[in-house]
């Protein structure tokens, strides 16, 4: 059964029934059907159709939607390409055809075009739309009675500090990476990981490690593909279907090598897999 949102969340993924259509798309509408949001788009849908659309807000305040998914949603970080800049603020690819603005209160910097920056998208009530903000700090819990001693989670580097790195744990905990935890991996800003909670100290503080892997017996190339992706950052650009040139320059294997040993790897729970991606589970 398809349920639908009672109300329309800004900013997250929504399931809303098509209630009408009109000359320039389609007007969506939740449970509740208080609310209603905008969906241009061409033929295709039915009314009565229920469909997962994400929730924007217009330059006049109207809710939006579009099938599009961003790569973050609201309450979410992550590391962003600047696009434009205006007098007002700036603009950032987050993967879909409208981008963000991070108006300029929401800098501790000037940004740069080309530059790359961590922001949490939030909902600005006094634009009445959402926005990438820097200024994030102080939303973030240092101190936690909720996290658990060895309980896995994602992580995502933030900034480095003298005994190794400060990061963002499940888009709300700030906590810390220790040097001698960090397992010879690359670390740069933006880049995300599975981890685990490391302790917490008596002051609430959080430290975070890598998960212990079970130790398996690889073949040399299974080893050697293994430790690449590990100092890429637990990730790839490369998979079954990559050209056999893009293989050799990556791994320095040929393409039929480098599948008998990813597929192992793969067949041991080791990694995931796909046509372009490599990926340490």
């Amino acid at each position: 059964m398809n349920e639908i949102n009672k109300y329309i969340e800004i900013g997250l993924i929504n399931k809303l029934r098509i209630n009408s259509k009109n000359e320039y798309g389609y007007i969506l509408k939740s449970e509740d059907e208080n609310q209603e949001a905008y969906l241009i788009a061409e033929d295709g849908y039915n009314i009565g159709d229920i469909i997962d659309v994400f929730i924007f807000t217009s330059s006049k305040s109207k809710l939006h939607a579009t099938v599009e998914v961003p790569n973050t949603l609201r309450d979410q970080f992550n590391i962003f390409e600047i696009k434009e800049i205006t007098r007002d603020g700036v603009y950032v690819d987050w993967g879909i055809e409208k981008d963000l603005y991070v108006p300029n209160k929401h800098q501790n910097s000037k940004f740069r075009f080309g530059e790359n920056r961590i922001l949490k998208v939030v909902y600005d009530r006094d634009l009445q739309q959402l926005v990438g903000t820097e200024v994030f700090h102080k939303s973030l819990v240092k101190r936690s009675k909720d996290l658990k001693k060895m309980q896995s989670v994602n992580f995502m580097v933030l900034s480095k500090v003298p005994h190794g790195y400060k990061v963002i744990v499940e888009n709300k905990y700030e906590a810390v990476i220790l040097a001698e935890d960090m397992e010879d991996k690359i670390f740069r800003l933006g880049m995300k990981f599975n981890g685990i909670v490391r302790t917490i100290k008596e002051d609430g503080s959080i430290l975070i490690k890598f998960k212990q892997r079970i130790s398996k017996k690889r073949s040399n190339i299974s080893e050697h593909i293994f430790k690449i992706i590990e100092r890429s950052g637990g990730e790839v650009n490369c998979g079954l279907k990559s050209s056999p040139e893009d293989i050799k320059n990556i791994f320095n294997l040929s393409k039929k090598s480098f599948k008998t040993s990813a597929l192992a790897l793969m067949q041991d729970e080791e990694v995931e897999l796909t046509d372009n991606l490599i990926k340490i589970i």
